[in-house]
């Protein structure tokens, strides 16, 4: 079972409201933390990324980067958890 982050959470009712940076800091603090077992994967930092949510974003969402549009792998983290899961069947 995975963790939870602690604090009342990130809900917006309406209206966005932007997190301060110190409350952005403590959400990723509490990622990076590996006795949280908040993430979905233990060894983003040995592919290189900073902090759990760059892995997230980056390898798992295929967001694009400031660098601009990274190529698609042929088969993205999502979709092989998807795969994996028996949501998704392999097309032929």
């Amino acid at each position: 079972m995975k963790g939870r982050l602690s604090g009342p959470g990130v809900v917006h009712f309406g209206q966005y409201h932007r997190l301060s940076k110190a409350k952005l800091d403590e959400i990723v603090r509490q990622y990076d933390d590996r006795s949280r077992h908040l993430g979905l994967v233990e060894d983003w930092d040995q592919e290189g990324h900073k902090h759990y949510l760059d892995w997230l974003y980056k390898a798992w969402l295929r967001v694009p980067s400031a660098q601009g549009p990274q190529p698609a792998p042929t088969e993205s983290q999502i979709l092989k958890f998807m795969r994996k899961s028996g949501f998704v069947e392999k097309q032929r």
